[in-house]
């Protein structure tokens, strides 16, 4: 065992000196062992701060400047002076009308003790103040100048306008407002443009079912109807001029002669890039001013359209009566600036700068944090937004200070267990439906794939690479991330995840069980020792901590260990690998400790961790990553940290694969599906390698091979090997290896099975797709059956099609049609020989899909198929004529026929069986097995190319006994052709191929098999 640890003690980002003991037993020194790799690395990374353009809030205008309110700064300031103004500290700025006035003073409303409104003007140049109270039952007052404009309603449920300004002596002048005939005012009126002075402005009001406009004059309320149709906006009320924009009748601005405003307007015609863009316009001099959508360049139309715009920028702009006032820029690069642009008494416009606006500095505030095999993300909020930030720390045991990774909005509701790692999807994050409130789940890599949960303002409680556990409303729901639905919902309680399996209280006390989230069963109970029912539950996959705080009760289950018990803290405590970390709320630190086997010791102590209010501090000022030895923290200063908790290589566990799915049967329907394998690694890999191997002749077919995973390994299988082709039918293992990318520990080596259907039909695979082949029977009574193989030897079951001549001839055979099913031939008694296409696995009878191959057939009196002589991948015949002895091969072509036939050879007739065996050789092409006179067994090895190599003497004295002898492949599951033969006793023999051209010693496989009249 290592020498005992060295103690780390680390406050805020010093990490103190490492030592390395000795220890002696008996007198004696214990072995020298290296010491331990020290953690001298540490990331600290500091709480993103910004400097930020400055938000300006304009409240009200008048001539001589605006009155606004600026970020970083209280109270209001006046641009004329550039100064604060005490005298409005206190009005809410909601309460101030946003109205321009030509003597600079600025209107806010206030509820008096009477419950009326009153209105209160405050001069900014002179300071004098005054106020007056609207009438009872006046609503909603707008101001333009000292004149205020308010709704009345009327008895019949109707509106009017009043204009109501102080007499001098306590009361009021209340003026109505005489709309033209047929018109009605609106509930909340709106004064859309005010002139200098104030005693003239714009009002909106409705007639004929849509709205109207018109000028009024506030002393004696006459109403001058504008020439506007349909929609409009950027009303501009000069001495000279009323002006604003519409797309009705063709887009432009509409500008007339003050003196005649109520006839119809000229059109000045605004080159905008879109067709339905919004377009602000203003009026100053002559000349008229825009911009296009919600800011960009001021233009203005009285210049060429190939002029430099007014200002390159404009954030916000106001009509301060016969000038503009403009916060923006007068280049791209420029100072961002207040500006007002006037009359320049040359027909033109002249812009000055008042002020620049400096931007103001946000200090970072970190309020949440997590941490997964290698990334630390942390909520920051600048400015009230907070934005969830990441950076790569490494994988290795020493923490390393990777560049930050791209930074990810969140939502207003963000903060702890509102976002959380660990899922296939990456990041996922809660927010909320605007619609209905409640919370959605939102994944990295799937942002569209938005999934509604049941409740409001509900907290993730962990995640696994599947599967997302979420309480809310009194409730806990597990997430299937990759369903994108709830697939479990239960009473809140202690729960934890652990990749496919989700842990939760036993209903009986001091016990906890392990559900698998994919079955649904139990998959394991574990006995706490507290003898209560846990508040809090963590897992790992190693450790399991539970705690009762109520009874004071907690502890940590080693679950890889004999179900070791260790004492743990009750609340507050996150596992690590091989460690937890604890929080001491007093000393504001985080304890570290090992668990090892039998062994619990101090890993040293994290001091300088951040105060919070929080009364759970996990994830708000601390976290541990529960898959590797890193632990991260925040400091006073709200920079986070990420330390190692250990140095010891021998701790690390090793590289695993915990969870997985790898089916064990894949239908490959020919390449067109796929077979999915996923593997979920305990923790980050260098590298990785799937491969797929035939079990049948230990070949690799198909390789992957990855590049660092953090998480998990994935191969997608179309069934085909690495050149394209389709693999046999049957079974075949897949083997997931992958190095640690700590380096510690050896490599992992997993591996499974998955029986293959629908690929390529093996030779005499005629029921089941599994690569095993079968014997085909007939019976006295014409039942033709499909003995199949059972891929140890023998066989086992039969599909049976019956109505069949006892007569025929049946010639198993390989896939003449493309349906990756082997077929068979059928010669009958008048020498016609039919292909029979019955599908994979079912019965053939004479009613079977079929077509003629040809006449004449009945000279013949051996018809086999050794499988593939001439190299296209097509199964083959081969025919011996009767009387003469010649042997004859008919190629298969790829129409479903076969071709016209090629002699093989002159005279086979010394030989008393010639069986098509396949490939015996293990060289890709099908063999011929022959039996002479005198009991000598030869093998004919295919050349590939339609022909057979010289005899190869197999075996003397061989098969006397023997009535039939069939080629019948694979029935023993090794990949190599084996031989089956019944005697006259009607007992059946098995010889096991080699492989290698040859055969085994005889097994006996069964008895009784002389009942049948052909074995084929």
């Amino acid at each position: 065992m290592p020498a005992r640890h060295h103690r780390l003690t680390r406050a805020g980002s010093a990490v103190a000196t490492v030592a390395t003991a000795l220890v002696t037993t008996a007198g004696l020194a214990a072995p020298l062992i290296a010491p331990a790799y020290a953690v001298t690395a540490e990331v600290k990374i500091a709480a993103p701060d910004a400097d930020v353009a400055r938000r300006i809030s304009v409240v009200a205008s008048g001539r001589l400047g605006v009155l606004y309110q600026q970020e970083g700064t209280d109270g209001y300031l006046w641009s004329s002076t550039r100064k604060a103004v005490p005298a409005l500290d206190g009005v809410p700025a909601q309460s101030f009308f946003d109205t321009y006035d030509y003597d600079n003073r600025v209107f806010y409303s206030t509820t008096a003790d009477d419950g009326s409104t009153a209105i209160t003007a405050y001069n900014l140049e002179t300071g004098y103040t005054y106020s007056f109270k609207l009438p009872s039952g006046y609503r909603h007052p707008q101001m333009s100048g000292g004149f205020a404009l308010a709704s009345n309603q009327l008895a019949d449920g109707t509106y009017e306008y009043r204009v109501v300004r102080p007499n001098g002596s306590g009361g009021v002048y209340d003026t109505q407002v005489q709309l033209p005939a047929d018109a009605t005012a609106e509930a909340e009126p709106q004064i859309l443009a005010t002139a200098d002075g104030g005693a003239d402005f714009v009002v909106r009001y409705q007639k004929d079912g849509r709205a109207a406009y018109g000028i009024v004059n506030a002393l004696s309320g006459a109403v001058t109807a504008l020439q506007v149709t349909g929609p409009a906006s950027s009303f501009r009320l000069t001495r000279s001029w009323v002006s604003w924009y519409t797309r009705e009748d063709g887009a432009g601005i509409r500008i007339r002669a003050r003196a005649s405003a109520g006839e119809s307007p000229g059109v000045r015609t605004v080159p905008t890039s879109s067709p339905d863009s919004d377009v602000t316009s203003f009026v100053v001099g002559s000349n008229s001013l825009w911009y296009e959508g919600s800011g960009g360049a001021l233009h203005n139309l009285s210049l060429p359209a190939d002029a430099d715009p007014v200002l390159a920028d404009v954030e916000q702009a106001w009509q301060t009566g016969e000038s503009v006032a403009v916060i923006g820029r007068a280049t791209a690069d420029g100072p961002r600036s207040l500006y007002f642009l006037a009359d320049d008494g040359n027909g033109g416009v002249s812009v000055t700068p008042w002020q620049t606006i400096t931007p103001v500095h946000y200090d970072g505030s970190v309020g949440a944090l997590g941490l997964d095999r290698g990334t630390i993300r942390f909520l920051n909020s600048l400015r009230g937004t907070g934005t969830l930030h990441s950076q790569d720390i490494g994988t290795a045991l020493a923490p390393a200070g990777g560049a930050p990774l791209t930074p990810a909005a969140t939502s207003g509701s963000a903060g702890a267990g509102r976002f959380a790692d660990g899922g296939d999807e990456g990041l996922a994050q809660l927010t909320t439906d605007p619609a209905t409130g409640k919370d959605i789940l939102t994944t990295a890599d799937d942002p569209k794939g938005d999934i509604a949960l049941p409740a409001t303002d509900g907290r993730i409680l962990d995640v696994s690479p599947q599967y997302v556990l979420y309480t809310g409303g009194g409730k806990q729901y597990v997430v299937d991330i990759t369903a994108g639905k709830v697939v479990r919902e239960q009473n809140a309680q202690a729960a934890v995840l652990d990749y496919g399996t989700l842990w939760t209280p036993s209903t009986t006390a001091g016990q906890v069980v392990a559900t698998n989230l994919r079955t649904g069963k139990a998959v394991r109970t574990v006995d706490t020792g507290g003898g209560c029912t846990p508040d809090d539950l963590r897992t790992n996959g190693t450790l399991l901590y539970w705690s009762c705080a109520a009874q004071k009760k907690a502890g940590i289950k080693n679950l890889a260990y004999m179900d070791k018990t260790y004492d743990a803290p009750v609340g507050g405590v996150l596992l690590g690998d091989g460690f937890y970390g604890s929080y001491d709320p007093v000393k504001k630190s985080i304890r570290l400790t090992e668990v090892r086997n039998d062994v619990t010791d101090s890993l040293g102590e994290i001091t300088g961790v951040a105060s919070t209010t929080a009364a759970d501090t996990r994830g708000v000022t601390w976290t541990v990553d529960r898959r590797s030895n890193k632990v991260a923290y925040l400091d006073a200063d709200s920079a986070v940290h990420v330390v190692g908790a250990y140095d010891y290589t021998w701790l690390a566990s090793r590289l695993t694969a915990p969870d997985s799915i790898a089916p064990a049967s894949f239908a490959a329907a020919g390449g067109a599906a796929r077979w999915e394998g996923r593997w979920w690694l305990s923790k980050p890999a260098a590298s990785w390698q799937v491969t797929v191997k035939s079990n049948t002749t230990g070949a690799v077919l198909r390789t992957w091979q990855g590049s660092p995973t953090r998480s998990a390994v994935r191969a997608t299988w179309d069934g085909k090997t690495q050149s394209g082709a389709l693999v046999p039918n049957g079974a075949y293992t897949w083997t997931l290896t992958a190095t640690p990318a700590d380096g510690n520990g050896a490599a992992l080596s997993t591996s499974g099975t998955v029986q293959v259907t629908g690929a390529a039909a093996v030779r005499r695979d005629h029921a089941g797709s599994d690569g095993i082949g079968d014997l085909l029977t007939l019976s006295s009574s014409g039942a033709l059956s499909i003995q199949k193989g059972d891929g140890k030897g023998g066989f086992s079951g039969k599909v049976t099609g019956s109505g069949w001549a006892t007569s025929v001839k049946a010639v198993p055979f390989g896939d003449l049609d493309g349906d990756r099913c082997n077929d068979l031939l059928v010669r009958y008694a008048n020498g016609t020989l039919r292909a029979y296409r019955p599908g994979c696995g079912k019965a053939v009878t004479p009613s079977t899909a079929n077509t003629a191959l040809g006449t004449g057939f009945d000279q013949y009196d051996v018809l086999t198929s050794p499988g593939d002589v001439t190299g296209d991948g097509r199964a083959d015949l081969v025919a011996r004529n009767a009387k003469t002895g010649a042997l004859y091969l008919y190629k298969a072509t790829s129409s479903g026929k076969l071709s016209a036939r090629v002699k093989l050879y002159a005279d086979w007739s010394g030989y008393k069986k010639v069986v098509g065996a396949g490939d015996l050789d293990g060289d890709g092409r099908g063999d011929l097995l022959v039996q002479d006179k005198s009991n000598k067994l030869w093998r004919y090895s295919g050349t590939g190319s339609g022909t057979f190599k010289a005899r190869v003497k197999l075996f003397d004295n061989w098969g006397s006994s023997y009535n039939a002898v069939i080629g019948v492949g694979d029935i023993t599951g090794d990949g190599k052709a084996d031989l089956v033969a019944r005697d006259t006793s009607g007992t059946l023999w098995r010889a096991n191929g080699s492989g290698k051209g040859s055969f085994g010693a005889r097994t006996k496989i069964g008895t009784g098999w002389g009942t049948y009249k052909g074995l084929f």
